[in-house]
């Protein structure tokens, strides 16, 4: 088990009772293999949270997929194509054209990302890398895969076993949560999150027989980092009413 330190949700206990509040909708627009998506529009949300923190959310979702629970404030775009899909929220406005033009692919300051990668699609390769690295249960998936595409993926794209500096708590066995340490690779850097001065927190959930992984990266300010543990939580309940 990490340290309160590391996951703050336990130390929340300590805190004043949480609870419902409405968080305010943000649409995000969303661009990616069949063109451009406008925002889509939303009610608020009803979600259990601190007094003291009812008022620093908001809720980011593109047209399909997964919302966020994120800073308010920040501004959002969501990527998309036959592999999934990744939802990013930030401070800065992110640019589509240069996003895709390769000018703006990564983020080393306070950002988020979430992914859903789709197994039976080109997404599947992201989640046999993913499976490899945390789910020693399927790795099988990784293995008919490497079998079967005609050296898409061979052995040698493939690292099994968690990142050495990686602290994991396991949920359940479709469900990680995780801590990238500052400065170092790990899960957390397993997106357009790069290494910087600040930890990455996240979690990775396995969903459906295939199955799909859908992978959370947080990294905020040190001013913002009591609200990570939030912003995880109210993924793992919208993907466990999902199903």
């Amino acid at each position: 088990m990490l340290s309160i330190s590391t996951f703050p949700l336990s130390a929340q206990k300590k805190r004043t009772t949480e609870r419902s509040v409405r968080v305010p909708f943000v649409g995000c627009k969303a661009d990616g293999q069949a063109g451009p998506e406008e925002a889509p529009s939303g009610e608020p949300i009803v979600v259990a949270l601190p007094a003291d923190l009812s008022g620093k959310f908001a809720y980011y979702k593109g047209e399909d997929g997964f919302g966020l629970l994120a800073p308010k404030g920040w501004n959002c775009f969501e990527a998309y194509g036959s592999n999934g899909s990744s939802l990013f929220v930030m401070p800065e406005r992110i640019d589509s054209e240069r996003f895709f033009s390769g000018a703006q692919t990564e983020f080393s300051g306070p950002a988020i990302q979430l992914s859903s990668s789709i197994g039976d699609t080109s997404g599947r390769f992201e989640v046999a890398r993913i499976i490899a690295r945390v789910f020693p249960q399927r790795q099988s998936f990784v293995r008919r895969l490497i079998e079967d595409t005609d050296g898409l993926l061979n052995k040698s794209d493939v690292v099994y076993g968690p990142y050495k500096t990686d602290k994991l708590v396991r949920l359940n066995r479709n469900t990680v949560e995780f801590q990238t340490p500052a400065n170092t690779d790990g899960l957390g850097t397993m997106s357009r999150l790069r290494k910087s001065a600040q930890p990455i927190t996240g979690v990775i959930v396995l969903t459906g027989e295939t199955p799909d992984a859908i992978h959370l990266s947080v990294r905020l300010s040190p001013n913002q980092a009591s609200l990570a543990p939030y912003i995880i939580r109210r993924l793992e309940t919208e993907i466990r009413s999902a199903k």
